[in-house]
């Protein structure tokens, strides 16, 4: 970098052990409540001792063109270490719908399931998830069914590095 007023150009190094600090609030561990009560949920009924996936938060990022898409959840097998993402649509505004289905379009990840919550559709038939991803598509009313999730994870699951 070269700074203001300076003649010369000067490194800069940024690693992990660099104490920085964000001036935003931190927005807490989820996104919604929604989340929140999934992972609540996957815990209470799928945790402990005799788990057979565990559930991480936002872990894996996917490059779709010139940004990224953190899907809200992955899924790792705990003996042969497949993977599954989740992404729950939970949020219905068109613009933000139309973001979320290019990138789904541009990632092409058959482990991606996309988890849809149908009762706040704004524009019926206006935004189909099923035609922009090949993962599976689940969608729900009232709250996940977390059986029908966890059988599309078993479905959609890959071995890391065989995409």
């Amino acid at each position: 970098v070269q700074p203001p007023g300076s003649n010369r150009p000067m490194r800069y190094t940024l690693d992990d052990k660099t104490e920085l600090r964000t001036h935003f609030k931190s927005s807490g561990p989820f996104d919604s409540q929604l989340e929140a009560d999934f992972a609540a949920e996957f815990e209470e009924k799928y945790g402990g001792a005799k788990r057979k996936w565990e559930l991480a938060r936002e872990d894996e990022l996917i490059i779709v063109g010139d940004t990224v898409m953190i899907p809200d959840f992955s899924f790792t097998h705990r003996k042969d270490g497949r993977r599954a993402l989740l992404e729950i649509v939970g949020f219905w505004h068109p613009n933000y719908l139309r973001r979320k289905l290019d990138k789904v379009r541009q990632a092409q990840r058959s482990d991606l399931i996309l988890l849809v919550y149908e009762s706040a559709c704004v524009a019926e038939g206006q935004f189909d998830f099923a035609a922009a991803s090949p993962g599976e598509v689940l969608t729900f009313t009232r709250k996940p069914v977390l059986k029908d999730v966890l059988a599309a994870v078993e479905h959609c699951a890959v071995t890391p590095g065989m995409l």
